[in-house]
């Protein structure tokens, strides 16, 4: 992830098959801690990869899907990519939309201190919640939002922040 001028960042990740694709981002999530925000794209990694979730961003992109404000920048695509994105990330919808409402839980539950499951289950509504959220997953969500908010703030612009994305195993429940 690159760090911009403002608000803004860039996410590269390189796929599996030496795809490229490329994020551009510029929104943020509210946290606790000195820094007080990490960038919405980095508070996706640690909730995706904490709640053990396939199909939110990064699986996605990781996948071979593409999100809004994300563009095939290197490789060699494979045949049929354009449609394959759409497919992947149509039949993903569902997942993304709770992912999305998963980690603005998750960041507001760090932002106020609530770092409790039942806290985040009232927020977020049987629909979209995760019985991956727990006391012990929201802690060590928020230790690692306030690490990488403090990692991101340090960096210059143009800096790039390296976070990797590792998905949980082909066998995970979603």
């Amino acid at each position: 992830m690159r760090k911009g001028t403002g608000t803004r960042y860039r996410s590269t990740i390189v796929r599996a098959d030496g795809v490229e694709i490329t994020l551009e981002g510029g929104s943020w999530n509210r946290i606790g801690g000195a820094i007080g925000r990490v960038p919405h794209d980095l508070a996706h990694l640690v909730v995706e990869q904490e709640l053990a979730i396939r199909r939110g961003l990064w699986g996605i992109l990781a996948a071979g899907g593409l999100v809004k404000n994300a563009a095939f920048t290197g490789g060699r695509r494979p045949p049929h990519s354009a449609a394959v994105a759409r497919r992947i990330t149509s039949e993903a919808n569902e997942e993304i939309l709770r992912t999305e409402v998963l980690v603005r839980a998750c960041a507001d539950a760090s932002a106020g201190g609530r770092l409790d499951a039942a806290s985040v289950r009232e927020q977020v509504g049987e629909r979209w919640w995760d019985d991956h959220v727990t006391d012990e997953a929201l802690i060590r969500i928020d230790a690692r939002l306030l690490e990488h908010a403090q990692r991101w703030d340090e960096l210059a612009p143009g800096a790039d922040f390296e976070a990797e994305w590792v998905g949980p195993p082909a066998t995970a429940r979603r």
